[in-house]
This record gives structure tokens, C-alpha cells and sequence, in this order.
């Protein structure tokens, strides 16, 4: 089964209910799906997924501090580089 990992960042709730409504429709097509709070996700929650979704707010014309400060996007390159070399 193919899995999807949801990973957001939210300032008031927005972003979150989206991701929300993302994982909804993936598991309606028989997609197993992980959703995290980015302050709670892991870069382990990365390693055996099929899909990333990433969501943030805009902050400043720029992803939400937290998101960009967790790691998380260097972790999702360093994967995507690992894979397209494999």
C-alpha cells in the first residue's frame, strides 16, 4: 500500500485542516497516511514514504519559521538525492 506522509505547520488552524482534508482523501483511495504536526515529525517519519506533503502558512512571503528551522526540508533532499542516485 502506498504511504503518504502529511506534515504541516499552523499558526491558526488553517494549514491544519487542510492537511486534515488531504489525509481524508488519501485514505479514501486506500492510501495509508502518517499526518504530523511539524513539531512533532520526525525525519524517520520520511524514510519509507511514497509521497511528502509539506504545508505551511505564509509567513513573511516565506514558509512558517518553524517548518524551515525543523530540518525537515534538508531531510526530504537529502532522500530525494539518495533515490534519483540509486
Amino acid at each position: 500500500m502506498p504511504k503518504l506522509v502529511i506534515i504541516y505547520g499552523t499558526g491558526s488552524h488553517n494549514t491544519e485542516r487542510i492537511a486534515k482534508a488531504i489525509e481524508e482523501g488519501a485514505k479514501a483511495e486506500g492510501i495509508e497516511t502518517v499526518l504530523k504536526n511539524v513539531s512533532f515529525a520526525e525525519k524517520n517519519h520520511l524514510i519509507d514514504a511514497d509521497a511528502i506533503a509539506i504545508g505551511s502558512p505564509n509567513y513573511r512571503d516565506a514558509m512558517m519559521p518553524s517548518v524551515l528551522l525543523s530540518g525537515l526540508m534538508d531531510g526530504v533532499l537529502k532522500l530525494y538525492r539518495q533515490s534519483i542516485n540509486n
